[in-house]
């Protein structure tokens, strides 16, 4: 597989209480896009992946909300398993 395309390790917004903040994600996701962005790379690139991600939360349904913001408008690698 070969790649010719801009994937920049995304970072996840957090909330006070350590939640991840969708509204905020969602609007940062579309500025990396509107600046020609194909592609993100997930969790684990900026230490989110040593956080407990408060809560209930499981590092795969973290996963899963984010993936679900950013629908089918670009492609994604993760370090984590869903």
């Amino acid at each position: 597989m070969k790649f010719r395309s801009i994937f920049p390790a995304a970072l996840v917004p957090f909330t006070e209480e350590g939640k991840i903040d969708f509204g905020v994600w969602e609007g940062y996701i579309d500025f990396l896009i509107s600046k020609g962005v194909h592609g993100l790379f997930l969790l684990g690139t900026n230490g989110e992946g040593s956080l407990s991600f408060a809560s209930s939360m499981t590092s795969s349904k973290v996963l899963k909300g984010i993936i679900g913001t950013i629908g089918p408008k670009v492609s994604f690698f993760t370090s984590f398993m869903v």
